[in-house]
């Protein structure tokens, strides 16, 4: 069996205007988020599963708001809830796109770091067309927006060298491991 082992990225969110009080309370409502659904992985993981296996966009819908509706469930309480939806829709996103998010960091200069683990070139597409699409730009916004009492416009991004280093990484013999 061949299996690809993972590489973690970083994915830079900019806020217009800064919020860094707000950045850093929401890197920390993402770790406390990351640390509270490790309890649901598994239930999610079949789901995910489900929904890979079917065709059928209905069935898909249903295994999609499924998964949302276990993050939701387990956010109860650890995430402020006015944030609630928009850490259940980013949990439910990657997860239907192999893109695990590690953690976050709020770091002065670069707002909101936001570390990802991709383990196939299809995850790390997935993940740039998040970024190109404004996808995870729009979803930041509204988190920094709401803790913010402002409108906030937040700006993701993958560095292309970071890019780069991923995709090389994933297609070449040394992101592989190999068992017999």
């Amino acid at each position: 069996m061949c299996n690809v082992a993972g590489i973690t990225v970083a994915i830079h969110i900019h806020s217009n205007p800064p919020v860094g009080n707000m950045e850093e309370i929401l890197t920390g409502t993402i770790n406390a988020m990351l640390s509270a659904v490790k309890k649901c992985a598994p239930s999610v993981e079949q789901l995910v599963q489900q929904y890979k296996q079917t065709s059928v966009d209905s069935e898909k819908s249903r295994f999609k708001e499924r998964i949302r509706k276990r993050y939701r469930k387990a956010l109860k309480g650890v995430t402020p809830r006015k944030l609630l939806p928009y850490h259940a829709d980013l949990l439910t996103v990657t997860a239907l796109t192999d893109i695990k998010v590690n953690c976050a960091a709020h770091i002065i200069d670069c707002s909101i770091v936001l570390y990802c683990e991709v383990n196939t070139v299809e995850a790390l597409l997935d993940l740039q067309q998040m970024i190109d699409s404004g996808e995870l730009s729009e979803l930041f916004s509204r988190m920094l927006s709401l803790l913010a009492n402002t409108d906030v416009t937040a700006t993701a991004s993958l560095s292309p060298q970071e890019h780069m280093t991923a995709l090389t990484f994933l297609t070449s013999a040394a992101g592989k491991t190999h068992f017999y």
